[in-house]
């Protein structure tokens, strides 16, 4: 079973070594790049297929990229997944999708993965690495991110970056069918660590560097908003109330 990464990106090559060598141990074979004007392309690998895909300026264009990638590559694997440089899979994704694989091999397209959403836990720089560094200051988030099987083509251009018109149906990690790019979160056995805000700085950059699918801007004050509420969202769950 041959498992692919499709990246949009711009200007984070110093983020790829570790989102490329966390995802290489979850058993994923490739990943394709489709760099967004940066100002110096990322390096090609053994395993990196660097897209340069300046050319589309339109809003929009994340979602070109992503069908581009899935029409031109989806012949060489059995699952592409489409995530950004601050989401990490966490769990065993090479076992999730070898079940989806054998139990329901006939009729599953799409395997969507929960969301956990991540403040900066208090941190105004760049951590050393993302994974593992915002400890317990997250929120669950009910969009999803998915990995579409290559059997087939999409149905139509995605519409949506977290979910896609595949042939076929739709799935949570735990099996439970899916209408659309919302899931309540369960307790589920692989998930999405989004590493959202990050720290100050980088938020900072992140507002500088503009959307990748050319939507409108961020805002420095976005930052406080989000952590507010997430600190509160964590305290409410240590004190035992409910997460979601």
């Amino acid at each position: 079973m041959s498992i692919a990464l499709c990246l949009f990106h711009k200007d984070e090559n110093s983020y790829l070594p570790e989102w490329f060598e966390h995802h290489r141990a979850l058993g994923v074979a490739r990943f394709y790049v489709y760099d967004n004007g940066s100002a110096e392309l990322p390096a090609a690998a053994r395993d990196v297929t660097v897209v340069d895909f300046a050319h589309d300026d339109a809003v929009g264009k994340q979602m070109r990229a992503y069908h581009a990638c899935h029409e031109r590559f989806r012949h060489r694997h059995e699952w592409i997944g489409f995530l950004d440089t601050d989401e990490f899979v966490a769990g065993d994704l090479r076992r999730l999708l070898g079940r989806m694989r054998w139990r329901w091999w006939s009729r599953v397209r799409q395997v969507c993965l929960s969301t956990r959403l991540y403040g900066s836990n208090g941190l105004e720089s760049r951590a050393a690495v993302q994974f593992g560094s915002y400890g317990d200051h997250w929120v669950p988030n009910q969009h999803v991110k998915s990995f579409v099987h290559g059997g087939r083509p999409l149905r139509s251009m995605p519409q949506d970056p977290h979910v896609f018109p595949c042939e076929g149906t739709t799935v949570d990690a735990t099996g439970r069918p899916l209408a659309g790019p919302i899931c309540p979160h369960r307790d589920e056995p692989v998930v999405i660590h989004h590493y959202y805000t990050r720290s100050r700085a980088e938020w900072a950059a992140k507002c500088a560097r503009g959307r990748g699918d050319g939507a409108g801007a961020r805002t420095l004050e976005e930052f406080d908003v989000f952590n507010r509420q997430v600190t509160a969202r964590c305290r409410s769950r240590a004190a035992g109330a409910p997460a979601a």
